[in-house]
C-alpha cells in the first residue's frame, strides 16, 4: 500500500513540474495610497497594471505602460495569441507568404510544384501527368493575345 501511495506522489509531483502550460495574465501593483493595495487583481483602481508571463518554465513580469484594464488584458491577450501551439502553423503560413514576391513566373511555380509531387513521393504515373498538364498550361499561355508569364499568389 506505501509503494502506491508513492508512486502516486511522484506523478503528481512530476506532473506539477510539467513545462509545458504558457499564459499570461494581468495584475496591478498598487500605489501607497491605493485602498486595495493588498488585492493585486482588482479591477476598478487606476493604479498600474502588469503582465504576468510564464513561458517556456520562467516566469516573468512585465509592466504592461498603462493604467487601463482594458488595454492591459489586450496586451496579455495579444501575448498568450503569440505563444498559444496551435497558431503557430497559420504564423509561419502568413510569414512564409509576406516573403514571397507578389508575383511569380509560371514556369519557376510549375517547377516548384513538380519539385514539391516528387518530394511528396508520388508515382511516376501522376508524376507525368502533372507535366503533361503544367506543359499544356504553358503553351496556352503564351498563345493568348496577350501572353501571361506571371501570377499572383491567392
Amino acid at each position: 500500500m506505501e509503494f502506491q501511495a508513492s508512486v502516486e506522489f511522484q506523478t503528481a509531483a512530476s506532473f506539477a513540474l510539467d513545462h509545458t502550460t504558457e499564459t499570461a495574465s494581468v495584475y496591478t501593483r498598487h500605489g501607497a495610497d491605493c485602498p486595495k493595495s493588498s488585492q493585486p487583481y482588482w479591477r476598478r483602481c487606476r493604479c498600474l497594471r502588469y503582465l504576468y508571463i510564464y513561458q517556456n518554465g520562467k516566469s516573468r513580469q512585465i509592466s504592461a505602460r498603462t493604467r487601463s484594464r482594458e488595454k492591459a488584458e489586450q496586451k496579455a491577450h495579444e501575448i498568450r495569441a503569440s505563444i498559444d501551439p496551435t497558431n503557430q502553423p497559420r504564423r509561419q503560413l502568413e510569414a512564409k507568404i509576406q516573403g514571397h514576391d507578389s508575383q511569380v513566373e509560371i514556369s519557376a511555380a510549375a517547377e516548384e510544384f513538380l519539385k514539391e509531387v516528387s518530394w511528396l513521393n508520388r508515382a511516376e504515373a501522376t508524376r507525368r501527368k502533372y507535366k503533361l498538364t503544367l506543359d499544356r498550361m504553358s503553351t496556352w499561355y503564351r498563345t493568348q493575345p496577350v501572353a501571361v508569364f506571371l501570377v499572383v499568389p491567392a
